[in-house]
C-alpha cells in the first residue's frame, strides 16, 4: 500500500496596516513625480530649442538667400537641438 501525504494549506491571517500602505504609495508617487518631472523639463527645453532652430531656419531662407552668417547661426541652433536631444535619451 502506498502512503499518501496530505499537505494542508496553512492560512495566515494578516491585518492590513493602511497607514503603512499609504506611506509606501506616497514614496512611490514621489519617486515617479521626480523622475517624470525631470523628463518634462528636458522635453520642454527641447521644444524651446527646436522652436528657436526652426525660427532661425525660416528667417534664413525667407529671402531665398542664405549668407554665411545665417548658415552658421542655423547650424548652431540645430546643434543645440541635437545636443539636448542626446541628453534626454
Amino acid at each position: 500500500m502506498s502512503k499518501l501525504k496530505y499537505n494542508r494549506k496553512k492560512v495566515i491571517h494578516m491585518e492590513v496596516d493602511l497607514g503603512l500602505i499609504a506611506e509606501i504609495l506616497t514614496i512611490i508617487l514621489l519617486l515617479l513625480s521626480i523622475y517624470f518631472g525631470s523628463r518634462y523639463r528636458k522635453a520642454k527645453r527641447i521644444m524651446k530649442e527646436l522652436a528657436e532652430a526652426m525660427d532661425k531656419t525660416y528667417k534664413a531662407i525667407e529671402d531665398d538667400k542664405i549668407t554665411k552668417d545665417e548658415l552658421k547661426q542655423v547650424i548652431k541652433e540645430w546643434m543645440d537641438v541635437l545636443e539636448i536631444w542626446r541628453d534626454l535619451l
